[in-house]
């Protein structure tokens, strides 16, 4: 696997180390987050599915009362004998939210590593992702005795950020693994 490759010999089965979890930046380049990416200099990176006053033109349909009359498509309606109005395509940030559970029954595993530590490290490839694909980045961690909320933020600190938090959880404490 790719990603075991990025990893020291000596890497830990029951935790998870800051270090460790910057390692994986190389692997998560590989990682495709997009679903739409806009190639034009609008404000949002992305298409979204509302439709709505963007800029991104969707369709004409036929003019329903209430539609914004700045829409109407003239040109459609001057070739038909009914009025058309343009739909845009909102275009919107997508902010990415990773989630880690580090509650007592993550700390257990039936072969090689323990299941919070490969909650941590797929979390540290999604945050690794996010940030090559120029997302904000947020989450929660939470575990057994409190959780973490951090809010979306653009850039590497952003992801240095949550990986640290993530690395130095309280409940990594080898008192709470059961």
């Amino acid at each position: 696997m790719v990603v075991l490759d990025h990893l020291p010999e000596n890497a830990s089965p029951v935790s998870v180390s800051q270090a460790g979890l910057i390692r994986l930046n190389a692997p998560a380049r590989a990682i495709a987050l997009d679903v739409l990416r806009v190639n034009s200099l609008q404000t949002g990176a992305y298409v979204s599915h509302f439709r709505g006053r963007g800029m991104e033109f969707d369709e004409s349909r036929p003019y329903q009362p209430g539609d914004d009359p700045r829409s109407i498509d003239w040109r459609v309606t001057a070739r038909s004998t009914t009025a058309y109005t343009k739909l845009f395509r909102e275009e919107r940030e997508r902010p990415v939210l990773v989630v880690v559970d580090l509650r007592a029954n993550m700390h257990f595993a039936t072969r090689g590593c323990f299941k919070s530590v490969n909650a941590s490290r797929a979390a540290a490839l999604l945050s690794w992702a996010a940030h090559h694909r120029g997302d904000r980045l947020g989450g929660l961690i939470f575990g057994d005795t409190t959780h973490r909320e951090l809010k979306p933020r653009l850039g590497r600190q952003a992801a240095l950020r949550f990986l640290h938090e993530l690395a130095e959880h309280p409940d990594w404490d080898t008192r709470h693994v059961a």
